[in-house]
């Protein structure tokens, strides 16, 4: 009879060690996809309050221009842009 554990016994605690590393690995990768996503979430988000900013300086620098370039009317272009930006945000 032999003291020692069985070939079977052996490849038990193999299988066991081997889950544990795996388990580890798979938290591991969870964690850096949670952060991942996170991370792409909130960039994307940048990038749209971006795109409304650009397009809210482009409205000013259109009026600015207006105002310098026809100074009698400035009243009426402050309503046509402020119609226009009523209609972005639609």
């Amino acid at each position: 009879m032999s003291s020692g554990p069985t070939q079977y016994e052996r490849q038990q605690d193999e299988i066991i060690r081997v889950h544990g590393l795996m388990e580890t690995a798979l938290a591991a990768e969870n964690k850096n996809l949670k952060k991942f996503i996170g991370d792409y979430v909130k960039y994307t988000a940048i990038t749209d309050d971006n795109v409304l900013l650009s397009k809210n300086n482009q409205l000013k620098t259109t009026y600015l221009l207006a105002a310098i370039a026809f100074p009698g009317d400035h009243i009426r272009c402050a309503d046509d842009c402020m119609a226009n930006k009523k209609g972005l945000a639609n």
